[in-house]
Parts: structure tokens; C-alpha cells; sequence
């Protein structure tokens, strides 16, 4: 894995990513959604962060209705990680 300091995000990508909770939920302005759309439209990387948000978002959201207790709810979140291939540790 590189260092933090060592990695270059290019500036249109930086600013799409840190705002796509908030994208994905809605919640940013007319132009900042419009420039996040035009950025996505033109970057294979950013989208595919987004399609993954996004199938978080809905897994997630899902297993919250199928699961009242804390507890299930976490170990079912844990474990469609693990069946995506994203390993817990801890």
C-alpha cells in the first residue's frame, strides 16, 4: 500500500468523492450535483466508487429493514462485506 502523502488525486476526483454521501443522498446544491454528474459522466474510476456507495447504501438499508437488533443487524453488514470480498478485521 503507498503512503497517504504519496498518492495524487486528481483535483475534479477529489471533489467528486468527498462529496458523494452527500450526492448520493441528494443533499448538494444545483451546480455542485450538476458538476459531480459532468465528473462521473467522464471518470470510470469515480463511477465505479459511486456504483460501489451506492450498493452499500442499498445493501445496507436493506439488512436495517430485515433486522431490528443492533447485533444481527451488524454481523449481516459484516457479512455481505465478506461475501463481496471485503474482509473485516474486527
Amino acid at each position: 500500500m503507498l503512503p497517504a502523502d504519496s498518492v495524487t488525486i486528481p483535483p475534479d476526483c477529489e471533489m467528486a468523492i468527498r462529496a458523494l454521501w452527500d450526492y448520493l443522498d441528494g443533499e448538494t446544491d444545483e451546480a455542485t450535483t450538476r458538476a459531480i454528474d459532468e465528473h462521473m459522466a467522464a471518470c470510470a474510476d469515480c463511477r465505479a466508487h459511486r456504483d460501489f456507495e451506492r450498493s452499500l447504501v442499498d445493501r445496507i438499508g436493506d439488512l436495517r429493514r430485515e433486522h431490528s437488533d443492533p447485533g444481527r443487524l451488524r454481523s449481516a453488514v459484516l457479512d455481505a462485506l465478506r461475501d463481496a470480498g471485503l474482509e473485516s478485521e474486527g
